[in-house]
């Protein structure tokens, strides 16, 4: 499908791994290029990736209005109102604020607006994946602790590159 600039789109076939962190996350097209990910789309509250028309849908956006954003004024059908209506339930929201659940949530966990890293790193294997952990939570458990979670995190990336040249070999 071709979009143009200023259609709402919404992330919903990511192929890349850069992609799967935007998944479900809906956008704006502010560029269209010509190369194999033609669409720069801007997500509200930060990040601007280029994608392929077959990772994107139109947003229902295209079909009704937007209405003010209640979380940044001034500004219509934010991502994080969507974010905030579709990834918490009301179990684990006291007035309008994310609470700190230990055994399931804990907040170090949950610090990228509510992500939690497991539900990038599940869709990896586990080299990756635990990369990944250590580089997202590096520090924020304890910030004395930054330093060795980066270095745990370039340990699981060599050995990620040992398993991809043996298989390459």
């Amino acid at each position: 499908m071709a979009f143009v600039e200023n259609d709402w789109v919404t992330v919903s076939n990511p192929r890349t791994l850069a992609a799967r962190m935007y998944a479900g996350r809906t956008g704006c097209v502010v560029a269209v290029e010509d190369h194999p990910y033609p669409y720069l789309v801007e997500f509200d509250g930060g990040g601007r990736l280029a994608f392929a028309g077959d990772e994107l849908r139109l947003s229902a956006f295209e079909d009704d209005p937007c209405q003010p954003c209640p979380h940044r004024e001034g500004l219509a059908c934010c991502a994080e109102s969507q974010a905030r209506e579709a990834d918490f339930d009301d179990e684990h929201l006291t007035n309008g604020r994310q609470v700190d659940d230990p055994v399931k949530h804990p907040a170090h966990y949950t610090s990228y607006r509510g992500i939690e890293v497991i539900q990038l790193t599940e869709q990896m294997n586990f080299n990756r994946g635990n990369a990944i952990k250590y580089l997202a939570r590096a520090g924020l458990k304890d910030p004395d602790t930054e330093l060795q979670d980066l270095e745990k995190a370039a340990w699981y990336i060599g050995r990620e590159k040992q398993r991809v040249q043996g298989v390459r070999a």
